[in-house]
This record gives C-alpha cells, sequence and structure tokens, in this order.
C-alpha cells in the first residue's frame, strides 16, 4: 500500500516514474519518486529530483494492491 498526497508523474531522461510532489517553486517542482505504478505496486524511494515539468493524476490518496 502506498498514501501520498499529490502523486504525479514526471521524466527524468527517457525514463517516466510517478512520485510525491514535496515543493513547487516557480516553474521547479520537487519530487520524491516512487518504484512502480498505482495500477501494479508503489513504493516510495529515497530519491529526489527537482524538474520543471509534471503531470498531476487524479487518483485516491491511498491505493492498495489486492491480490
Amino acid at each position: 500500500m502506498a498514501t501520498f498526497k499529490q502523486l504525479v508523474r514526471f521524466a527524468v531522461g527517457d525514463q517516466t516514474h510517478y512520485g510525491e510532489l514535496i515543493n513547487t517553486d516557480g516553474n521547479k517542482y520537487t519530487v520524491q519518486q516512487f518504484d512502480g505504478t498505482p495500477f501494479d505496486k508503489l513504493l516510495l524511494t529515497d530519491k529526489t529530483y527537482t524538474v520543471t515539468d509534471v503531470c498531476y493524476t487524479s487518483l485516491a490518496t491511498t491505493l492498495t494492491q489486492i491480490s
């Protein structure tokens, strides 16, 4: 299960990730990366990135994986 306040999708190089939006400063966004997707399993990592583009998602704030 992953819990988040503001789930966003962002790119680093040619890789797209999901992450928790931590901070917004003008047109710069700091996000903490999740491994996985909302459709299988999200695991919060210790990786953070500052990016200039994010896509907001409209998913519920808690996702539970059903096995």
